[in-house]
């Protein structure tokens, strides 16, 4: 008996629902209700059912395969996926879970490794159809690594579905480095939804090579972080401070203005300073003070409070021999009761500023022992000529070290008055090395010293040669024969 005018046949029905060659729903649905009702009808011979573009065919077969099931429908429906679109793919895989739940994992790796792409993607639609896909981790890091980029990404996705599972996380920050722009960009935005501190490095190593675009999630991700005292965002910032790169550094600094706890951002960047080379350190150290203007002000604080590690940070860090706030503040530790070590940074620093307070202040301070060498190397430095009558009578201090300073403080100040105290260390100055280094000094005046020189080598000359005659009469005394 014919049906609609067009042959009964079994093969015929089923060719016809497959090419879709019926007028409408109406006639679709016979059509299903005579194939169903065909004699030994199997779940395997209406596995293509499943795989129709047309949703009542596929609702039709999943209800009446769900119904019968059988042993041997699993490999059609895995063929069946082959080539599908995901969506209906993946119903085609919650039908083969729901009818073999425990077999359906063992298929997944035969397709992931399969030569085909399209049996590798259905393997990635099966893995989807699960709601915890731990079981498939090493699956999906093999599919990291397969050569074809749809593969490569669609594992992403399904990795990014977790991104809190720290297994995940691992696999997704590893993607950063991807070839694949897609790939890279899609860890990216996974990870920047859900930022944590061990993406800082990550993040920050790859902002010169991601588009503007990128620049932006990542440096929000982490800012939103740095916002979070308990992150501790400032370790991981810091060292970044001295990067290669003008875009690294300055996302760093942005990322410091997001700290709301200023001051211990300040003091984590002393410590960090304190042990890099001198070249990052000056680098670090000029992009530090860009993280706000209020930095100075708390460098201040700390001057005043902590240890002397801190303080001894903050004086280098806030004082660049222009901004003259700092003054009264370095004068104050010049002042202070703190360690020797640390008024001696201050006395080295106040050596930048060469204003008449701190002339006076560091005049004042000549007799302090714990920092009379600084000042009187800070007061050569400042090259004030009201110095010369302070460092002048030094010179016949009791300590030799004190006369070695004032010496070559004495350098920067070609005045007749310190030439002619130079001559007399020269001329009696009990240290022979400090003589002799009285005498170089002159040397270096020029000009200036000429007619002085030539009366102290007369001097030194004629002392010789009195020696000379002295050494002769003792030894004429000691054996007349001679």
């Amino acid at each position: 008996m014919a049906i609609f005018g067009k042959s009964d046949k079994p093969a015929d029905l089923i060719r016809r629902v497959q090419n879709r060659d019926y007028k409408d729903h109406t006639e679709c649905a016979e059509l299903l209700q005579h194939i169903l009702l065909m004699p030994g009808l199997k779940a395997r011979h209406i596995a293509w059912m499943l795989g129709h573009p047309e949703p009542m065919v596929r609702e039709c077969g999943q209800t009446h395969i769900r119904r019968v099931g059988g042993d041997d429908v699993g490999d059609a429906l895995v063929r069946e996926m082959i080539g599908k679109p995901s969506s209906i793919a993946q119903e085609i895989a919650m039908t083969m879970i729901q009818l073999e739940p425990t077999r359906v994992v063992s298929r997944v790796g035969p397709l992931l490794h399969a030569k085909g792409v399209e049996q590798r993607t259905a393997a990635l639609d099966i893995i989807a159809c699960y709601d915890g896909f731990n079981d498939f981790l090493g699956h999906l890091k093999a599919a990291l690594r397969d050569p074809d980029a749809t593969i490569r990404l669609r594992a992403v996705k399904q990795l990014s579905l977790k991104p809190m599972d720290p297994t995940v996380r691992l696999l997704l920050q590893n993607q950063l480095d991807a070839d694949d722009l897609a790939v890279r960009q899609l860890a990216i935005e996974t990870l920047s939804e859900h930022p944590t501190p061990d993406l800082t490095e990550a993040f920050l190593e790859r902002l010169p090579h991601e588009s503007t675009r990128m620049q932006s999630r990542m440096v929000a991700a982490l800012a939103k972080l740095a916002r979070d005292p308990s992150a501790r965002l400032e370790e991981r910032v810091l060292p970044m401070l001295g990067d290669d790169s003008e875009i690294v550094r300055n996302a760093a600094v942005k990322l410091l203005r997001e700290i709301p706890n200023r001051k211990q951002v300040i003091r984590s960047f002393i410590v960090f300073s304190q042990g890099v080379a001198h070249w990052v350190r000056d680098r670090c150290r000029e992009t530090f003070l860009g993280v706000g203007r209020d930095v100075l002000q708390t460098l201040v604080e700390l001057l005043h409070e902590g240890p002397s590690e801190i303080k001894v940070g903050a004086i280098l860090l806030a004082s660049d021999g222009k901004n003259q706030q700092v003054i009264p503040h370095l004068l104050d530790v010049l002042h202070s009761d703190d360690d020797w070590w640390v008024r001696i940074v201050a006395v080295d620093e106040l050596a930048r500023y060469p204003r008449p307070e701190v002339l006076d202040s560091l005049i004042r301070m000549v007799d302090d022992g714990e920092v009379r060498l600084a000042v009187i190397s800070a007061l050569a430095k400042l090259g004030n000529p009201k110095a010369i009558g302070v460092l002048v009578p030094l010179l016949k201090a009791p300590e030799p070290s004190v006369r070695k300073t004032t010496i070559d403080a004495l350098q920067n100040f070609p005045d007749p008055l310190v030439i002619d105290a130079l001559a007399r260390v020269v001329l009696e100055d009990p240290a022979e090395d400090l003589r002799e280094r009285a005498l170089q000094t002159l040397e270096t005046f020029g000009a200036a010293a000429k007619n002085v020189q030539a009366a102290v080598a007369e001097v030194l000359a004629r002392r010789a040669a009195e020696a000379a005659e002295g050494d002769y009469v003792e030894l004429g005394m000691v054996n007349p024969s001679l």
